[in-house]
């Protein structure tokens, strides 16, 4: 499990220096027990998420809500936030694929 969540980490991490690409917040909680909750948001122009790598989706479990806002200068800007929970011992996914997506 803690395989899996330094990798997530990771990715976190390298998303932060692109160029051009969505900002990306998130935050894992781990409890005690073991439990597992992330929070996502990702914001950006619409053009970058049309070229974005896999996003959480409700097709995969992630429940998300998608918010879109003009900004001062007349821009439109999405907002894609959501979360979800994972029970002890309970494997955590590699990406936002849903199972058996080619992506």
């Amino acid at each position: 499990m803690f395989a899996k969540l330094s990798g997530m980490l990771a990715m976190v991490s390298a998303a932060g220096f692109c160029a051009g690409c969505l900002e990306r917040k998130e935050t894992i909680r781990v409890t005690a027990d073991g439990a597992v909750h992330i929070e996502i948001e990702y914001s950006g122009e619409p053009q970058q998420f049309e070229t974005a790598d896999a996003l959480p989706t409700e097709q995969a479990g992630w429940p998300v809500r998608r918010q879109v806002k003009k900004k001062a200068d007349g821009k439109e800007e999405i907002t894609l936030a959501g979360g979800r929970s994972f029970a002890p011992r309970e494997a955590l996914p590699g990406n936002f694929s849903a199972d058996g997506d080619p992506d």
